[in-house]
């Protein structure tokens, strides 16, 4: 992983997603793959999930929102196929 300023860089040998640092109580960046419609989401505990599927609409609106944990919990984290990359 590297940091910048206001981004994490994830590599792997078959993607490249930015995530961007994010204010809030459980969730650490948020990334989002719009031309595979996967959005990254890392929490505060260290764990990272790939959701599939998600449309860009909802990732801006995730991104949008002054409670981004209460949007996540609520229209995304039960909502979408998911796998448990770290």
């Amino acid at each position: 992983m590297v940091y910048r300023q206001d981004a994490v860089l994830i590599r792997w040998e078959w993607l490249i997603l930015q995530r961007k640092r994010v204010a809030s109580t459980e969730l650490f960046s948020i990334g989002y793959d719009a031309e595979k419609s996967q959005l990254e989401v890392e929490l505060l505990n260290g764990s990272i999930y790939l959701y599939s599927g998600v449309a860009r609409m909802i990732y801006e609106e995730l991104m949008a929102s002054k409670t981004k944990y209460r949007y996540y919990a609520s229209y995304i984290k039960n909502s979408f196929p998911y796998e448990k990359t770290q």
